[in-house]
């Protein structure tokens, strides 16, 4: 099970959101990083939230931290928590909002693999984050 995970929205440390806080005790070390991609947003919901359009072939970034987990952590059932919260299905991942896949994560002069929660369908009507930060989106709110 892979032990890194991107994040580039509210699972991000200094959210208010509890699920982030049951994420982040499973932590051992956070560090910056990006993914080539567009970021967008969903603003017709309750709350704002990020999507992330991984795109390997593109010169735009999104903006988000680099997550590697205790040694010690059950990988597995935070995994299966994580797709829950996410919506994924990994039984059918065409139905869900997003998918969970291994991508290269840029942090200081490296790339390494990790997972991430990207979006599953063409950003159809979304706002886009032309900065790919969501941290500064919401502080611009």
């Amino acid at each position: 099970m892979e032990d890194k995970l991107f994040v580039y929205g509210t699972l991000m440390s200094g959210f208010n959101n509890s699920f982030s806080a049951t994420l982040h005790k499973a932590v051992k070390k956070t560090v910056p990083a990006k993914i080539k991609g567009n970021l967008y947003v969903v603003t017709d919901w309750e709350f704002h939230y990020p999507v992330a359009d991984f795109r390997p072939d593109t010169e735009q970034y999104i903006y988000g931290e680099l997550l590697y987990f205790n040694h010690s952590a059950d990988l597995e059932q935070l995994f299966f928590q994580l797709d829950q919260y996410e919506g994924v299905d990994m039984t059918q991942p065409e139905k869900g909002e997003y998918v969970r896949k291994k991508i290269p994560v840029m942090h200081d002069t490296k790339t390494v693999f990790a997972f991430a929660y990207i979006n599953n369908k063409y950003p159809i009507n979304l706002a886009a984050v032309p900065h790919g930060n969501f941290r500064k989106y919401t502080e611009e709110m």
